[in-house]
């Protein structure tokens, strides 16, 4: 039923890509969450492959982070977050593509404060962070992120 009334309401039907609400068709990489952790959608769908493909073609930067969404203006909308990346590695853990999973959790190490701190965005000019730091929801993104990279690995070497 709720699969059903997202089909109905949520999705371009001239692209084929899930949408984040009524009245624009801004990409929002939040909507990842119909297929985690909701699963919602498959993610062998078309919608959704189509969605990660708009995804990636607006919202992840040179540097290899993800904004939230389009026109972004928190902090000069141009940063990526950390949040956003390693929800971008959970879904690429589920899809089974475990080199990009690991390319977005590299990422977020490598931006982390030289005390290993999360911030709330990475400042998309150098690898620093920007904003927040110690920020708790991407702490707990990355222990969730790094879990499931580790249960791959598991698999891999079982």
């Amino acid at each position: 039923m709720l699969k059903d009334f997202i089909k109905n309401n949520f999705i371009d039907r001239d692209m084929n890509i899930l949408k984040r609400n009524l009245t624009d068709n801004k990409m929002d990489i939040s909507i990842i969450g119909a297929v985690c952790p909701f699963d919602v959608f498959d993610v062998d769908e078309k919608v959704v492959k189509n969605t990660i493909d708009k995804i990636n073609m607006t919202l992840r930067t040179y540097t290899n982070g993800y904004l939230r969404f389009e026109d972004d203006g928190y902090m000069g909308g141009n940063n990526p977050w950390v949040i956003t990346t390693l929800w971008m590695a959970l879904y690429y853990i589920k899809s089974g593509d475990i080199k990009s999973a690991e390319d977005c959790f590299k990422y977020v190490v490598n931006t982390a404060s030289k005390y290993g701190f999360l911030s709330e965005q990475v400042n998309n000019e150098n690898p620093n962070f920007k904003w927040i730091v110690g920020l708790g929801w991407s702490h707990a993104m990355f222990i969730i992120v790094l879990d499931e990279l580790i249960k791959c690995l598991d698999k891999k070497e079982g």
